[in-house]
């Protein structure tokens, strides 16, 4: 068990800097597995115009 503060809260910001960069990740995740599908939509329909 921790028994001092300090360590305690050198964890707990730890923990929140990798709660934050995980929460943006999944956001830039998000965003890609988003726009996918709309990419594979103008692939597809680029060349049918040629």
């Amino acid at each position: 068990m921790l028994t001092s503060g300090v360590a305690a809260d050198v964890i707990n910001t730890l923990l929140r800097h990798v709660r934050a960069a995980a929460a943006a990740v999944r956001a830039r995740v998000a965003a890609v597995v988003d726009m996918a599908p709309t990419a594979g939509d103008v692939t597809a329909t680029v060349p049918g115009h040629q």
